[in-house]
């Protein structure tokens, strides 16, 4: 669980770079990295994480964030990607909040940097609508992993496997709504 955070990031950071510029649209693809000293910050909250110390790692990744919006601009994709681990980092301490915060940054900065409507958005739409449900808001849930299967669908086509966590997500929604015969 430790190296989810760190998977994340690198995983975001391969998606903003290659993801534009596989669409053919180089403008968008940023390929700057964070400094060394942001690097230091980023690699003392992921021992942190790694460490299990949820409150030191949600306030490091809390600086994190900070940082990369004041050394990228505050529509980066690298805000994007900070935001992503910090919503995984506040997910882990239990704190709903700060993660439904995280995430919708991510979605946002996102949507800026890749497109409303590019595969970059849906993983933090994914978790958006994750954290929404586990603060019994599963009416707000629902529209979101629509939103991410009607992506993935046009990216992939709707029977591809990249869509069975939305459909595992909308059953969830539907048992968090009382209804066991839609979640099937």
């Amino acid at each position: 669980r430790g190296s989810w955070v760190i998977v994340a990031c690198l995983a975001g950071v391969v998606v903003s770079v290659m993801l534009p510029a596989v669409r053919g649209d180089t403008a968008r693809a940023q390929a700057k990295l964070p400094s060394p000293a942001l690097q230091r910050l980023q690699g003392e909250a992921a021992k942190l994480y790694q460490q299990r110390q949820w409150a030191e790692a949600l306030a490091a990744s809390e600086r994190v964030l900070g940082a990369t919006r004041r050394e990228f601009g505050p529509n980066h994709e690298q805000v994007a990607i900070q935001a992503y681990g910090l919503g995984l980092v506040a997910l882990a301490a239990g704190r709903l909040d700060i993660a439904e915060r995280a995430f919708r940054e991510n979605v946002r900065v996102g949507e800026v940097a890749y497109g409303r409507d590019s595969a970059g958005v849906t993983q933090g739409m994914e978790k958006l609508a994750e954290v929404l449900v586990k603060a019994r808001r599963p009416a707000e849930a629902e529209p979101l992993l629509r939103r991410v299967l009607g992506i993935r669908s046009g990216l992939v086509g709707a029977d591809h496997s990249y869509n069975a966590s939305v459909h595992a997500g909308l059953g969830v929604v539907s048992l968090a709504r009382g209804d066991a015969r839609q979640a099937l």
